[in-house]
């Protein structure tokens, strides 16, 4: 194809050499990946010998094969882009200098020729540039043309050589399902498994994308019913005995294989990820038995009949009852006998289900993950009943894991939405307040972890980073104020419920009058709370925000003329009883303290843009009133604490110095010119890069049951 004079102006060769080292990084990347492949297999036939792994040696020689024969061609491609490039950088630069002889001596040049000369040109003189310059752009395009068949030709034979990609579908998912459960699991069908989630699944970019809330429609045709068909056929039994065979066989790509099976369940839940057939995950996508085993309840009636009881098995399941004569009559039997048993036996299953896809990556859909924050709920309030308010569920049987609860706490809150619709009661997310969220957060808030409350927390820690990372993370580059309202509303949510009088009088007592506190019980969750306010502290001070959720003193609206601030106090003298809670929290206080003392002392020495010294008394009253709310809440927790006068100086002592620490360290790393329109979005990104280093910087004192007065 000849080119216009206009293309060969804007011709820019020199993308053929960029697009060259490209596909020569691709052919590093893939050498590497062979290596990194023959050196694992190696180590692996060290101490593998049989059938299997003759099978699997002659599997890696064909992929080597394959590795070859790509490499190859790509080489050839990068080789012909590099061979346009020169052929095309001279044969532009021809046609460029023809133009430009053409127009220096007179001539006007454009896509149509040469339109206009001087007024002494000799006619052949116009006809001799024409024809030099249509030369010239004609050598280009036939150069253009010449490379590009070369390249096509090399592009074509890469394409047969390359492994076609998955074919994705309700049917290839049940004929996926049934080679792996033949009683065989050989590496060929293992790759086959890999393989196929991995092009329904999502990269890490995605992930982020997803986490941050956007909608994800990356997926290929048919990823949503591949997804949906393949995990109804085995269900959660089916699920639970496929990642035991995975785990058995151990092999590198086996252990891929159980990250990708389990992070399919959170790809095809998420209501945000929509494949190119324009099918959409959700709650309802995933199979029956999982989401009752989620929704599992001990007020719940087991199976009257032997039919009943069958359709809540899975697929799965139900054949292996069905295969063995007796067998299901025998298993339903036994439930209506035991019915404490059997809830007990599911919750132990619904619980090692969980922690499969907890260790994968992956962000659950909205519904999925408010389910499963509700989950844990019932199960650790089912853990703190005496017997005999177990209903159903027989002391005797009640065997629950020590963990109970902390696996689906490790999946649900991945999920922003669902924990900002937690934190602001408003469950089915539509804007009005469903009276639930008491019921669901006092069991978890007073249950005693395992893990100190740190699945949990991330329910509480997310709201300080997602309002800084809304600053910039607008499609246009501007702010994203939806991301940023709905951290608004989640702190907002998270200070009224630990201000709450009631909340806030059980959670410094724990266990009974003069007992451990929320800091002592659960030192994680109180420190993640802090992560997840400390950037609100001017909020909670009743300081003038930005933020349309927050206004001034909406914490205290229940306080009409209040001026005290008491539910801010709560929310600080909470954050005192736990240590790496209290450095954080307190030392982002003493940071915005000391910056609004900063524009404070600015405003005495530095002309305002009139030329006046004006004196910024609310930046100094600002100041104030955070230095009153640390110094009150400091004091008391070490009231609740202790009445030894003593105790209770060593104590504010303690976790004043903490706080200075920390406060001195954030103010010596902040922007030192900070001004009071950027102020939060500027001390809460200073907070939010020092938070990782707070958690260890102090020992933790010991937890206690009750304390001396």
């Amino acid at each position: 194809m000849i080119p216009s004079i206009t293309n060969v102006r804007n011709w820019t060769p020199a993308v053929l050499h960029d697009r060259a080292l490209a596909v020569d990084g691709l052919t590093c990347v893939l050498g590497g990946a062979r290596d990194e492949y023959a050196t694992t297999a190696s180590t692996l036939w060290q101490s593998w010998v049989g059938r299997a792994a003759e099978a699997a040696e002659d599997h890696l020689d064909r992929e080597h094969r394959h590795f070859r024969a790509i490499a190859e061609e790509l080489i050839a491609v990068s080789d012909q882009l590099r061979r346009a490039d020169t052929a095309l950088t001279f044969a532009v630069l021809s046609a460029r200098n023809a133009i430009a002889n053409a127009e220096r001596n007179g001539f006007t040049v454009d896509d149509s020729g040469i339109t206009a000369g001087p007024d002494t040109g000799a006619p052949e003189t116009a006809i001799e540039h024409a024809e030099a310059i249509r030369a010239a752009i004609q050598t280009v395009g036939e150069l253009d043309d010449h490379y590009a068949r070369a390249l096509t030709e090399i592009v074509t034979n890469l394409l047969e050589i390359i492994p076609k990609g998955a074919v994705l579908s309700p049917g290839e998912a049940a004929h996926d399902w049934a080679s792996l459960t033949d009683g065989t699991l050989d590496a060929d069908e293992i790759g086959r498994l890999l393989s196929n989630l991995t092009a329904a699944g999502l990269d890490g970019n995605a992930l982020a994308a997803l986490a941050a809330g956007n909608e994800i429609s990356m997926l290929p045709a048919g990823s949503i019913r591949y997804l949906e068909e393949f995990y109804r056929q085995g269900g959660t039994d089916g699920f639970l005995a496929l990642q035991h065979a995975l785990e058995q066989d151990g092999s590198p790509r086996a252990v891929a294989a159980g990250q990708a099976l389990a992070s399919g369940i959170l790809t095809l839940s998420n209501e945000n990820v929509v494949d190119a057939d324009g099918q959409r995950g959700g709650w309802d996508r995933l199979p029956a038995d999982v989401r009752d085993l989620v929704r599992l309840n001990p007020q719940t009636p087991p199976p009257a009949t032997l039919s009943e009881f069958l359709d809540s098995r899975s697929p799965f399941e139900r054949e292996r009852l069905e295969g063995t004569a007796g067998a299901a009559a025998v298993a339903h039997a036994a439930m209506l006998n035991d019915p404490g048993d059997d809830y007990a036996q599911r919750v132990g299953l619904q619980n090692d289900f969980w922690r499969y896809v907890a260790a994968a990556d992956g962000v659950p859909g909205t519904q999925l993950a408010t389910e499963l924050v509700r989950a844990a709920a019932t199960q650790v309030e089912l853990v703190a009943a005496d017997p005999p308010e177990r209903t159903v569920v027989s002391d005797a049987a009640y065997r629950f894991p020590g963990d109970v609860g902390e696996s689906l706490l490790d999946v649900a809150t991945r999920n922003n939405e669902a924990n900002a619709r937690i934190l602001t009661d408003d469950f089915d997310g539509d804007g009005t307040p469903d009276s639930r969220r008491d019921t669901v957060l006092d069991p978890l808030f007073a249950h005693e972890w395992h893990d100190e409350g740190a699945s949990l927390g991330r329910l509480t820690s997310w709201m300080t980073d997602d309002a800084l990372a809304a600053h910039a993370t607008g499609d246009t580059g501007s702010p994203d104020f939806d991301r940023r309202d709905r951290a608004d509303r989640a702190a907002l949510g998270l200070a009224t419920y630990l201000s709450d009088p009631d909340h806030y009088e059980r959670f410094m007592d724990m266990h009974g009058p003069d007992s451990s506190n929320l800091g002592e019980v659960n030192p994680e969750l109180l420190h993640a709370a802090s992560r997840g306010l400390v950037g609100y502290i001017p909020h909670l001070a009743g300081i003038d925000t930005d933020s349309s959720e927050w206004g001034t003193r909406a914490l205290e609206s229940s306080d009409a003329g209040d001026k005290r601030f008491v539910h801010a106090q709560r929310v600080f003298s909470l954050m005192a009883t736990g240590q790496d809670a209290n450095t954080t929290f307190m030392g982002g206080a003493l940071a915005f303290q000391e910056s609004y003392d900063h524009v404070f002392v600015r405003s005495l020495v530095e002309p305002d843009k009139w030329g006046m010294i004006s004196p910024d008394t609310a930046a100094a009253g600002n100041s104030a009133h955070i230095q009153a709310l640390i110094d009150t809440g400091i004091y008391g927790a070490a009231l609740e604490q202790s009445r030894d006068q003593e105790n209770i100086a060593n104590f504010v002592a303690e976790r004043r110095n903490q706080a200075y620490d920390v406060g001195y360290t954030m103010m010596r790393n902040a922007v030192a010119s900070f001004l009071p329109a950027n102020f939060t979005v500027g001390m809460g990104r200073t907070c939010s890069i020092l938070l990782s280093g707070t958690s260890s910087r102090f020992p933790r004192h010991r937890r206690r049951t009750t304390r001396s007065r």
